[in-house]
């Protein structure tokens, strides 16, 4: 897949033939809310090139360290809402489902609206419209 952007946080790549973006999270913790916002309006400003309104978004969030920082959480989760939303389809990727029930509780409390899903092949089905 070629590589959209790639920052100690993250690397976006558009995979033109599968219609599909992947936001792949690095292990890398964001220092703090200004620097997850910062973070994701680099991501947006990217997309924003691509015309996504036909593509799936996929955020493999499997690296992603845990985090009880609410500023942080609130960040990431209205930012990555906020690009979804303009997309086909868009699906966050845990590693287990432990990492899949934090994200459904973030889900409910920032009403955002991704399908969650904690296996690879389902996660890109979903997203590729299949």
């Amino acid at each position: 897949m070629p590589t959209l952007f790639k920052s100690d946080y993250a690397t976006l790549e558009h995979a033109m033939a599968s219609r599909l973006v992947r936001v792949i999270r690095s292990n890398k913790q964001f220092e703090d809310a200004v620097a997850a916002k910062n973070e994701v309006a680099r991501w947006n400003t990217v997309l924003g090139r691509l015309e996504v309104s036909e593509l799936g978004l996929l955020l493999d969030w499997r690296l992603v360290p845990l985090t009880t920082d609410p500023d942080v959480l609130r960040e990431v989760v209205a930012g990555t809402d906020s690009i979804g939303c303009r997309f086909a389809r868009h699906a966050v990727l845990m590693t287990t489902p432990l990492g899949a029930l934090q994200a459904q509780r973030l889900q409910r409390v920032h009403e955002s609206h991704p399908e969650i899903f904690t296996d690879e092949q389902q996660a890109y089905g979903y997203v590729m419209g299949r």
